[in-house]
C-alpha cells in the first residue's frame, strides 16, 4: 500500500469535498492554471507565482528524477540538494494563497508539501532511494484520480520531448507524470520497440507495457487500439513472462470489447454502480483478484473517474468511492498510484450513516492490518490505530 504515510496524515485533514479527491492529481501541473502570474497571495483566482518557480526547479531535477543512477551519483549531489532545498522552501509558501486553501485544492497542497519536505530531508540524510521516491510522488502525487479528465479542462505543463533529458523511457516517465499522455505513450512505445535485453534495463520494459495498456484503456478506453498495438509487438525473442502477459491482455481485451457501452456523463450514480457491480461481481475480492482482471479493472475504474469528473458533488455516492478504492488497491503502481485509503476514508467521513460506510471501514481496516503485518505478527502504530478508531466511532454513532 503505497500511501500509508498519506493515509496517516489524511485522517487529520478537514472534511474534503468529493471533488477534492478528483483533484488530487492536480499536484504541480494543474496548479499552474489558477490564474495570472502576477497575482498576490490571498487573491481568489491566481496562479501563485511560486508555481513558476516550482516548474523551474522541477525541470532542472527531471534528469535525476527518472534515473536512479544519476540521482545517486556524487557528482550530481550538489545540484540535486540545491533544487530540493528550494522546492521544500517553496512548498511552505503554498498556504499563503487562498486558492490553495480551499477544500478542493487543500489536499493537493498538503500532499505536495509533505512529499517535498520528505524528499529534501531524506536526501540530506543519505536516503537517496526514498528521497527520489518522494520527489516522484510530489509530481505524480495521485495522478490516477485525474487521469480521465480531458486535456483542455485539465491543464498540464507542456513539454517537448526534445527538451527533456534521458532515454525514451526516462522522458516518458516524466511526461506521463505531468499528464502529457499522448507524447509519453509514443515514447514508451519507442522504448518497447527498440528494447534490447542485453543493454537496456529489463525492469523498465514491463512497466512500459503496463503504462501503454493503461493509456489505451484507462485514459482513451480504446480496446481496439490496444489490441492492434499489443498484436504488433509480438516477436519470438520476447521473454516468456512477457509473452504470457501479452497473451492474457489480448484475451481480456477481446472480452472487454463485449461489455455494454455506457456514457458515465449521462447516467446516474445508481445506474453506474449497478453496472460496475454486475461486471465486477466477486472477482475483485483480495483472494480472487489476479492479473486476468487487469483490463477490466482499468476499464471500470475509468468509467468511475469520468463520472466523478462530470457530475456535481451531490451525485457522488459511497458506493462510487468504495469501488474506486477497490480498483485502485488491486492495480499495482505500474498502472496507477493507489488512492484507496483516501477513497475509503472519504466514504466513511462523508456518509457515516450509510450502510456502505461499514463496508468501507472494513476494507480500510483490513488494508491497514495487512500493511502492518510482518514476521512478528500485526503491529499497527498507536497513532494509526487511534485514527482508525475515530473512524469506527463515526459509523457507530447514528445520532
Amino acid at each position: 500500500m503505497a500511501h500509508l504515510r498519506l493515509y496517516e496524515k489524511a485522517l487529520c485533514w478537514p472534511l474534503l469535498s468529493i471533488s477534492a479527491l478528483a483533484l488530487l492529481a492536480i499536484s504541480l501541473p494543474a496548479c499552474t492554471a489558477f490564474g495570472t502570474a502576477g497575482s498576490k497571495p490571498g487573491s481568489s483566482s491566481e496562479v501563485p507565482p511560486v508555481m513558476y518557480q516550482f516548474l523551474s526547479h522541477m525541470t532542472k531535477l527531471q534528469p535525476y528524477m527518472v534515473s536512479r543512477k544519476k540521482f545517486r551519483s556524487p557528482e550530481n549531489h550538489q545540484q540535486i540538494l540545491l533544487n530540493l532545498d528550494e522546492l521544500a522552501k517553496l512548498s511552505n509558501k503554498l498556504h499563503q494563497y487562498s486558492r490553495l486553501n480551499k477544500t478542493t485544492f487543500h489536499i493537493s497542497a498538503e500532499l505536495l508539501e509533505d512529499r517535498l519536505q520528505q524528499a529534501a530531508k531524506s536526501f540530506k540524510e543519505g536516503k537517496t532511494a526514498y528521497a527520489q521516491r518522494m520527489l516522484r510522488e510530489s509530481l505524480t502525487g495521485c495522478s490516477s484520480c485525474h487521469i480521465q479528465v480531458v486535456t483542455k479542462s485539465s491543464p498540464s505543463w507542456v513539454f517537448k520531448k526534445e527538451q527533456l533529458s534521458g532515454t525514451d523511457y526516462e522522458r516518458a516517465a516524466f511526461l506521463y507524470a505531468t499528464r502529457n499522455y499522448d507524447i509519453a505513450a509514443k515514447l514508451y512505445k519507442s522504448f518497447i520497440k527498440k528494447f534490447n535485453p542485453k543493454k537496456d534495463d529489463q525492469f523498465q520494459y514491463e512497466p512500459s507495457l503496463k503504462k501503454v495498456l493503461s493509456y489505451y484503456i484507462r485514459i482513451k478506453r480504446d480496446p481496439n487500439g490496444a489490441m492492434q498495438y499489443f498484436r504488433s509487438i509480438y516477436k519470438k525473442s520476447l521473454p516468456k513472462y512477457v509473452q504470457k502477459r501479452r497473451k492474457s491482455w489480448l484475451k481480456q481485451l477481446r472480452e472487454i470489447k463485449k461489455t455494454d457501452k455506457i456514457s458515465p456523463t449521462k447516467v446516474s450514480a445508481d445506474y453506474l454502480t449497478k453496472f460496475i457491480r454486475t461486471h465486477a461481481g466477486s472477482e475483485f475480492t483480495r483472494d480472487k483478484y489476479d492479473d486476468s482482471k487487469t483490463v477490466k479493472a482499468l476499464y471500470l475504474s475509468g468509467l468511475l473517474y469520468e463520472f466523478i469528473n462530470s457530475h456535481p458533488q451531490k451525485d457522488i455516492t459511497p458506493a462510487i468511492l468504495y469501488w474506486l478504492a477497490i480498483f485502485d488497491e488491486r492495480l499495482d503502481a505500474d498502472y496507477l498510484n493507489d488512492l484507496s485509503e483516501l477513497y475509503l476514508r472519504q466514504c466513511i467521513v462523508s456518509f457515516p450513516k450509510n450502510p456502505m460506510a461499514k463496508k468501507c471501514y472494513q476494507q480500510l481496516s483490513d488494508n491497514i492490518e495487512i500493511a502492518f503485518t510482518g514476521s512478528a505478527g500485526v503491529n499497527i502504530p498507536a497513532d494509526v490505530q487511534e485514527s482508525l478508531d475515530k473512524l469506527k466511532r463515526l459509523i457507530q454513532d447514528k445520532k
